[in-house]
């Protein structure tokens, strides 16, 4: 029959340090399973271990590639209006509801204000804020 556990009894655990299992004198318990020890070989503390830390594995899920986000307005109608696009620029001044002609993007349109010298543009490949105004601000 073996004997209980208490604080100074000396248990076999994983030294984290020595790398190895050694034996250890008991600092604390917790009920009457030890917690924290201190290695008879190296003389530091550590918590109660029964063997090496095990690393956790990583997710092997991947993530998947977002859609591209659905155009909020008929693009149709979108084209039929490419006449009256004005050309973007950064100086330019723009209102809801031009639509815009952009060199990356291609046409949009132009739903509101997203701030002072923002303006939210509607693309077929998703929204954009965009810079407008650019000659009224203070330098």
């Amino acid at each position: 029959m073996s004997e209980p556990i208490h604080v100074g009894s000396e248990v076999e655990a994983y030294c984290g340090s020595c790398k190895d299992q050694r034996w250890h004198i008991v600092v604390a318990l917790v009920g009457d399973r030890p917690v924290k020890v201190e290695c008879l070989s190296c003389k530091k503390q550590h918590g109660f271990r029964t063997g090496p830390a095990v690393p956790a594995m990583r997710s092997t899920t991947t993530r998947k590639a977002k859609a591209p986000a659905a155009p909020t307005f008929d693009l149709s109608a979108l084209q039929s209006r490419s006449s009256e696009a004005k050309r973007y620029a950064p100086n330019e001044t723009f209102a809801a509801g031009d639509v815009v002609r952009h060199p990356s993007f291609g046409l949009g349109l132009v739903a509101g204000l997203a701030g002072p010298q923002r303006i939210d543009v509607r693309f077929p490949s998703g929204p954009k804020v965009l810079v407008h105004d650019r000659k009224a601000a203070p330098r």
